[in-house]
């Protein structure tokens, strides 16, 4: 899951699943924010009561509700095997976010169950994972909308589906559309799956799948309401985030980090250029942590055991990232969850931050 975004106003906004966490019982999912890169990570809220997984979050587009600012969008898998998607509301021309010389205040509404994410038919289908949530700003043959929601979910027979939910203009004084999630195409059938799949978005706005089979991790393009095989990646592992950085002449490159792609489970990052497919290759940059050294972790659900999610440079700060780290050798004790500053220059990530100093039980 990707559970860390970078806001319109520059602030880190991260959905974290903890358990037994400032005195609230069993696990929650919380939601943190850094307003500023100097200032510290603050929960802010419980989003679900019973979640699963780790949540994906990502800022919507603001044009959908008349704001200066979008929403904030998070889904998550919980208890009953169902994936829900909530919503965090930004006041109407952009209130929820106010801008001064000084600082920048944070604010957003509380958070409001939006959809369960079900059939075409109205069956709820019952979830083993799901890939982060991602916003794709192109029409799929229907020109009533300007982007969708976007996410793979892994079901009970092993598939792994497209699932869309469009976004719809507000017009006039109307309120916005509720959130309705439909099927879209199978990507990997159950005998091939390993594990969840990871979403991009391409060279030209184009979807992407990143996905862990039997044969390897491979990608896969979406181009007319079909899913396309493009490469094997690596030879093993799942994929853990992808992110971008910039080339000279404003060309982006795109990075992948594999967890457990390497003997004991380590991290590895692998790099493609932006003019072609398929041309993945290992990076230079070491990833913030060496997860050799912990050899329990990669027997852990890829699903369930993210250990890092990345956000790319914006045009103030660096890319920025949090990993969870381990303080002992058991998955049951202590935990931490560290923020990293990728420096362009030598090609490494270093420590500029704790998100959260202690957890007694695993973080997800």
């Amino acid at each position: 899951m990707n559970r860390l975004c970078r806001s319109s106003y520059g602030s880190l906004e991260a959905v974290i699943n903890l358990d037994s966490y400032d005195g609230e019982p069993g696990r929650k999912l919380w939601h943190f924010n850094q307003r500023g890169p100097k200032d510290r990570w603050c929960a802010y809220e419980v989003i679900s009561e019973v979640p699963l997984s780790g949540g994906s979050i990502i800022q919507n587009q603001p044009w959908r509700a008349h704001q200066a600012h979008g929403d904030l969008e998070v889904i998550v898998l919980e208890e009953d095997g169902r994936l829900q998607h909530y919503t965090s509301r930004n006041t109407m021309h952009g209130s929820a976010w106010s801008n001064s010389e000084s600082s920048i205040e944070h604010y957003t509404g509380p958070w409001k169950h939006s959809a369960t994410i079900t059939r075409t038919e109205g069956w709820i289908p019952i979830f083993f994972d799901a890939a982060p949530l991602i916003l794709c700003r192109e029409p799929m043959g229907d020109t009533t909308y300007r982007a969708a929601l976007e996410t793979v979910a892994l079901d009970e027979n092993r598939n792994l589906t497209h699932y869309r939910c469009p976004q719809y203009r507000q017009m006039g004084g109307e309120s916005p559309r509720p959130d309705v999630w439909h099927k879209g195409a199978v990507i990997v059938k159950s005998a091939d799956v390993v594990g969840a799949a990871y979403l991009y978005l391409a060279r030209d706005n184009l979807l992407a799948a990143i996905v862990s089979t039997t044969r390897g991790v491979e990608e896969y393009y979406f181009q007319s309401n079909e899913w396309h095989f493009v490469t094997i990646v690596n030879e093993r592992g799942g994929p853990s985030c992808v992110y971008t950085t910039l080339l000279p002449e404003y060309k982006m490159k795109f990075n992948m980090v594999i967890q457990g792609g390497e003997a004991g489970g380590e991290a590895t990052c692998l790099e493609k250029a932006w003019e072609s497919r398929g041309n993945w290759v290992p990076n230079a940059s070491k990833m913030p942590f060496a997860l050799s050294s912990h050899p329990f972790i990669h027997s852990e659900s890829e699903g369930e055991m993210n250990l890092i999610s990345v956000v790319p440079k914006s045009d103030v700060v660096g890319a920025r990232a949090i990993t969870f780290q381990p303080c002992g050798t058991s998955p049951y004790g202590p935990w931490m969850i560290l923020q990293w500053h990728h420096l362009e220059e030598f090609k490494e990530w270093v420590v500029c931050g704790v998100v959260v100093p202690h957890i007694a039980g695993m973080p997800m």
